[in-house]
């Protein structure tokens, strides 16, 4: 892992720069967003992205809130509001209308299907104050989880999340966490101390190439 004490203003030309890298060589690729704080960083890289041929970029979200279409909490419709817009790209939307079950059985078969197809996955993930990455909240059933998705109720919102299974599948992951309250988890990450159900976010450490970018000052 490399690690980065710099601007959040920093993070979203990095990782235009990784998918540009990728789809110049004329690769397929898969692009997890984020949502929450990483949010600002994937429209950011949305608008930079604008006017390259994007017709061999797919994408979707790491992880959705489950309900109706275009709720006030949804993932995507928060982005879309922000002003994400990635022309020529092939998007995918987690919520299809459907009950949380046969919507989360979509959404995995669908990563499975691009996972075979795609030469190349990235994804912009967060993590939390409780160890979470995408929806991976601890101790959930989605840690366990070996499909591709998974659901679960939390206590806050229906979230339906990519696993620790398919997380392990990316190639390269661009970790952004700025902020006090998250320094203690970024030194955990660095460090890999914990134990994986209750810091899910610790699976990170598998994928090959991961950059994290944060204000924590390493000690």
């Amino acid at each position: 892992m490399k690690y980065h004490a710099s601007p959040q203003s920093d993070v979203a030309p990095f990782v235009t720069s990784r998918i540009l890298s990728q789809l110049q060589q004329g690769k397929r690729v898969l692009w997890l967003l984020s949502g929450g704080s990483g949010g600002a960083v994937c429209v950011a890289v949305s608008k930079l992205l604008k006017g390259h041929d994007l017709s061999n970029l797919i994408v979707t979200m790491s992880d959705e809130r489950y309900g109706d279409i275009n709720h006030p909490d949804e993932n995507v419709a928060q982005l879309m509001a922000d002003g994400l817009s990635l022309d020529g790209a092939t998007f995918y939307r987690p919520l299809i209308g459907q009950s949380r079950d046969d919507t989360t059985t979509a959404f995995s078969a669908w990563l499975d299907e691009q996972n075979l197809a795609v030469d190349y996955r990235i994804a912009v993930l967060g993590i939390g104050e409780d160890g979470h990455t995408c929806g991976i909240k601890p101790q959930s059933d989605a840690v366990t989880a070996t499909t591709s998705a998974a659901s679960f109720v939390g206590n806050d919102f229906e979230r339906i999340t990519i696993t620790p299974a398919f997380l392990r599948r990316v190639d390269e992951a661009v970790v952004q966490a700025y902020g006090n309250n998250k320094h203690s988890v970024v030194e955990r990450l660095l460090n890999g101390e914990g134990d994986r159900a209750e810091y899910p976010m610790l699976t990170i450490q598998d994928i090959p190439t991961v950059t994290i970018f944060s204000d924590y000052k390493e000690k």
